[in-house]
């Protein structure tokens, strides 16, 4: 990730959350979100919800990381990239067993290869569809680093 004062972030100066969530369309489309928040100060929060596909072999794989990883990892850059950090944040093993649980759920209604092309208007529809449900997903409290 991008940010505008990597010196933030070098210091550890912050706080992070992370979830983790499934949602099925109607047309039985999965979608996962990963919401995210680095609160920097009380007044200066980065949010995020990344998508990914379970029907994408490469998202799939990132997906099953999340079950079983103990920590996750943040790599931040600098605005010309030029350098970099990292940090590492909790992931509890509760947060990886409701992992689990939601990819054998997802797993018994997927069937098929992965798909291995960058593109499934399937996935993109029912992205859109959450996106328009959500306005804002809630990051749960129980991941903080830092």
């Amino acid at each position: 990730m991008r940010v505008e004062e990597l010196s933030h972030f070098q210091r550890g100066r912050y706080r992070a959350r992370v979830g983790f969530r499934a949602w099925q369309n109607a047309g039985g489309t999965w979608v996962v979100a990963v919401p995210f928040c680095l609160e920097v100060t009380p007044q200066f929060k980065i949010e995020g919800r990344p998508c990914l596909n379970p029907r994408q072999a490469a998202d799939s794989h990132v997906i099953q990381q999340f079950g079983r990883e103990r920590s996750i990892r943040f790599l931040f850059l600098s605005p010309d990239l030029a350098d970099a950090t990292d940090a590492q944040i909790v992931w509890p093993a509760a947060q990886r067993g409701q992992v689990r649980r939601l990819i054998q759920a997802m797993d018994h209604t997927l069937i098929g290869e992965k798909l291995t092309s960058a593109f499934d208007p399937d996935f993109e529809h029912a992205r859109q569809e959450l996106q328009a449900l959500l306005t804002s997903l809630e990051v749960p409290g129980a991941a903080w680093g830092r």
